[in-house]
């Protein structure tokens, strides 16, 4: 079973090696860096980080705003109200890519540096992660894993309130954003970044929004191989290090970010990225960037 386990993460789209996740996280950061400021300049370390947390921090608020006020205003179906305050809205559909099935779309213009959609469900630790991980399980640079076959439902708020001032729920819907796990492979137009939502970032009423929650510890077959290096790097440019010393509550996901402008209709597309040094891949599976896939599993560990 442990070798079961391990052949399955071999194929999620994040690599174990500190060298090659810091390498690529940077260049991710790079590229988006460049499209954020319409600027082909080297950022320091710091600008890095300063601009990509300054930025997922604003993005998160915004669709997370736009989307519980149109779940309060309940004038317009959810999808259509979340677009009249963004400009755009997810939409899952039938997807162009032969037998992929459904895809993840654009209803509106999504700007580039737009938050697109999040990965939902339940999020692991490495040294909690089941026996047993979906299809639908996407890896962080940092080990954290999400599983997005567990939904997460978001409570419909009404216009009354509860004797501690909290929103009165009046029943439960799908979250429009809870649909990255539904963006087929291919030319990227979105780059996939982590997501950390302190407790303290949003108001309550917005941070119960956020479709990802922490998965019951356990024991896991792999804690024994939890020997990540260090992670300064990661942590500093994805923010996580601050939320991690202060011992604050943390949800953890991953989201898709507008590489470019992405216009009405277009699908959204990322580069899943899987290890190209893995024995078995997926008979559809062609890297689009192949460059970028082997700087970004670089120096892979025995074990893996």
């Amino acid at each position: 079973m442990l070798q079961a386990l391990l052949s399955r993460l071999r194929t999620l789209r994040a690599p174990r090696s500190p060298s090659g996740r810091a390498q690529q996280l940077q260049h991710d950061a790079e590229r988006l860096y460049a499209v954020l400021n319409n600027s082909a300049s080297n950022p320091s370390v710091e600008q890095l980080a300063h601009t990509l947390n300054k930025h997922l921090q604003h993005e998160v608020h915004r669709v997370f705003h736009a989307t519980y006020k149109a779940l309060l205003d309940g004038s317009t179906p959810l999808q259509t109200g979340v677009q009249l305050r963004l400009g755009y809205v997810p939409l899952v559909q039938s997807s162009r890519v032969q037998g992929a099935g459904n895809g993840l779309f654009v209803r509106g213009e999504a700007r580039a540096g737009s938050l697109l959609a999040v990965f939902p469900g339940l999020f692991f630790n490495m040294s909690d992660v089941p026996s047993q991980l979906s299809d639908l399980a996407i890896a962080r640079y940092d080990g954290v894993i999400i599983d997005s076959s567990h939904p997460i439902s978001i409570n419909v708020p009404s216009q009354q309130q509860d004797e501690r001032g909290n929103d009165v729920a009046t029943g439960q819907m799908e979250h429009p954003f809870a649909t990255a796990h539904y963006a087929n492979h291919g030319m990227p137009n979105a780059l996939q970044f982590m997501i950390d939502v302190p407790r303290n970032s949003l108001p309550s009423h917005m941070y119960d929004l956020v479709p990802v929650r922490a998965a019951p510890k356990q024991r896991s077959m792999l804690s024994i191989l939890d020997k990540w290096a260090d992670l300064a790097f990661i942590q500093r440019v994805s923010g996580s290090e601050l939320y991690t010393k202060q011992g604050e509550h943390v949800l953890k996901t991953v989201g898709l970010l507008a590489l470019r402008d992405i216009h009405d209709g277009e699908e959204i597309r990322f580069n899943y990225r899987f290890n190209p040094q893995a024995k078995q891949l997926p008979h559809w599976y062609t890297d689009p960037e192949p460059e970028v896939s082997k700087r970004r599993w670089q120096q892979s560990s025995v074990l893996w």
